[in-house]
Parts: structure tokens; sequence; C-alpha cells
């Protein structure tokens, strides 16, 4: 089979003006893409993101944590865990910020985060509504209402 090109034809110059420049394009996006290393690592696209929510409601992309020292204890039995961070408003964790259930101050057995922000509490399997109170030193308050049906992760902004 032979292909005639007729270089009269308005249609050939239509397609040789269409189709040549789409072919440049290509090869030169081909050729850059070779030539491009990528030096920084990609992110994993099945990482969840952080986010915390601030004192007005909204929610807030935080850094990451750096990992505990040593791991924390699996959640007993029957129990749900409610895990999380606590920032400022610059995303730097808060260490010794107080966890406290209900309105009652914080305690010596209040549960406290680390020097990572990091905070976990285990609740039992139960139909209740617990107000968690957040506070640290020179913040402002914040309470959030939970009802654990589940194990969940939630991460605080504290403003001063």
């Amino acid at each position: 089979m032979r292909i005639r090109v007729n270089f009269r034809s308005p249609v050939t110059w239509l397609t040789l003006s269409l189709g040549l420049p789409l072919l440049v394009a290509l090869g030169v996006l081909g050729w850059g893409y070779r030539q491009t290393s990528v030096d920084v690592a990609l992110p994993d696209p099945s990482a969840s993101p952080i986010i915390g929510i601030a004192p007005d409601g909204r929610p807030v992309p935080l850094a990451p944590t750096l990992a505990p020292s040593t791991p924390t204890p699996a959640p007993p039995s029957g129990y749900f865990r409610v895990e999380g961070v606590v920032v400022d408003e610059m995303g730097i964790p808060i260490q010794d910020a107080c966890i406290e259930i209900g309105p009652n101050g914080c305690r010596e057995h209040s549960p406290h985060t680390d020097s990572r922000g990091v905070y976990y509490m285990d609740f039992p399997k139960a139909d209740v509504q617990y107000d968690l109170h957040f506070t640290a030193d020179g913040y402002k308050e914040q309470v959030k209402r939970i009802q654990p049906t589940a194990n969940l992760v939630l991460n605080i902004m504290l403003s001063r």
C-alpha cells in the first residue's frame, strides 16, 4: 500500500499545521521529563493529614509529630481510644497540657500531653457524652464534647 500526500490540498496543510506543533511539544515534554531528576521524597498518598481544631471551631492543618520513644499500650478490650496532639497557634506542640473530663479542673492524675504534645485516653464502650477540657498555663481553655463510638483522633489548637 502506497500513501500519497497531496501538498496542494488545504486538508494536508491543516493537518501539518496542527499536528507538527503538537508532535514538537510532546517531544519537548518527553525530553524534559527524562532530563529532570526529582531529589525530594514524594509524599505518601495513603498518609492521612493531621488536622487540628482551632478555638473558633475551624479545622487547621498541623505538622506531623515525632514518633514516641516507647510505644503506647493498646486500649483494653471493650474500650475506645481518644488520642491526638495539642498545639499552639503556630503549630508548636504544647508539653504538659492537661486533659480533664468535666469542669473539675486539672488534677494530679489527669492525663497530660508528653514532650511531643501527644495525649491518649481510653473510654469504655457506653452511650455517654464526655466534655473534655484542654488547658495549659498561659492558654485559653478549650472544651470539646465527644461521644466515642470508635477510636478517635482529636487534635486541638489552644490560643493565648
